[in-house]
């Protein structure tokens, strides 16, 4: 068989690596979706927190020594709780993916 280009993976090595991704998944799949189901849980609980905590504060609530106040501090962890719900959200449907796609 004729080599592959540098940096590409030849079919059959794909194959591989899904047949042992749906190994691992036959024996620990539920596990694994089940814990990134509960960070994603968690994860979402945490985005609602920051979500009420930015809402809830004034704008009177800054402190002099800090260049950030208390509702910019809600705001950034809002942003990255964001962030956080959307990665889960990718990395759970990959699993569920790789789990359910034919084995060639």
């Amino acid at each position: 068989a004729p080599a592959a280009p540098a940096g590409r993976a030849t079919q059959p090595r794909l194959a591989a690596w899904r047949a042992a991704a749906r190994d691992n998944m036959a024996a620990d799949g539920l596990k694994i979706v089940c814990a990134q189901s509960a960070a994603l849980v968690v994860t979402i609980a945490l985005l609602a927190a920051a979500f009420v905590g930015f809402t809830e504060t004034e704008n009177t609530c800054d402190e002099d020594p800090t260049p950030m106040g208390l509702k910019d501090w809600y705001l950034g962890f809002f942003l990255i709780e964001v962030v956080s719900v959307g990665f889960f959200i990718c990395l759970i449907l990959a699993l569920l993916f790789v789990w359910r796609a034919p084995v060639t």
